[in-house]
């Protein structure tokens, strides 16, 4: 899928998340595949507030550095969320 983004950008659907004393993480699928991210305390802080910001369990992940893109400014990710859900749901052909 090639977006405003670039060919590395996918999009995920969490799938759980789990945070502990010791690790932050978030299980993603993407492409019928399994990702597990391992998050910072800030990161997870910001996860906390996408899902505050957002309707959906969807988040856009560059696949070849595994990093969320979990920009907390609730139009502007809304919009490009917008427009990676359309674009998956045509099949990613754009």
């Amino acid at each position: 899928m090639v977006l405003f983004f670039g060919e590395d950008m996918e999009v995920g659907v969490v799938q759980s998340v789990y945070q502990d004393e010791t690790k932050n993480s978030v299980v993603l699928i993407v492409r019928d595949e399994e990702y597990t991210i391992f998050l910072s305390d800030e990161e997870f802080r910001k996860l906390q507030i996408h899902f505050q910001n957002q309707e959906n369990l969807v988040i856009p992940i560059n696949m070849k550095t595994k990093e969320l893109f979990l920009d907390t400014d609730q139009t502007e990710l809304e919009e490009a969320l917008e427009e990676l859900v359309e674009a998956a749901d045509r099949g990613g052909e754009e």
